[in-house]
């Protein structure tokens, strides 16, 4: 089998079947709508951070995200403050950025798909396979908490 064209060299399909094949993706169409007009604010994110980033398949921001909140607080432990403002804030940028990075995020997905398979069927099972929720990012997110919390204690330990 040879392998795909390089990236963008494939044949543009119809903005109807980018937009059917997003609105597969992403599953649920009240949230389709949210995201596709580009909704300012995910009070999912806000409430939940890294577990929605998990449950949205979305890995390797939500380990991103839950790297930077260890590296704040090992920060200010070292700084000896108690100062929670950059948290706030970094959760409340978080949520105003969600509903955007999710979209560019199943975009993406959807062009590779569209790029690497010419039949439609096969594109909209990818579509469905690749995209919605998982409850083992759920788990995901939690593991990874967990782990950081775990050499946050360690690194405060050591420290006193």
């Amino acid at each position: 089998m040879p392998p795909p064209p390089p990236y963008g060299t494939y044949q543009q399909s119809s903005e109807d079947e980018l937009t059917h094949l997003l609105r597969l993706h992403i599953k649920k169409d009240k949230y389709f709508e949210k995201v596709m007009r580009k909704s300012k604010w995910n009070w999912p994110m806000f409430l939940f951070g890294p577990i929605w980033l998990g449950y949205r398949k979305m890995y390797a921001e939500c380990a991103i995200y839950i790297g930077v909140l260890s590296l704040m607080s090992i920060f200010l432990m070292l700084l000896g403050s108690e100062s929670s403002g950059g948290f706030a804030g970094m959760g409340i940028g978080m949520a105003i950025l969600a509903n955007q990075m999710y979209y560019k995020k199943s975009k993406k997905t959807i062009d590779k798909i569209m790029q690497y398979h010419s039949d439609p069927e096969v594109r909209r099972n990818l579509a469905i396979q690749k995209g919605g929720t998982s409850g083992w990012g759920i788990v995901y997110a939690i593991v990874i908490f967990i782990v950081t919390a775990a050499i946050e204690f360690i690194i405060e330990d050591a420290l006193l």
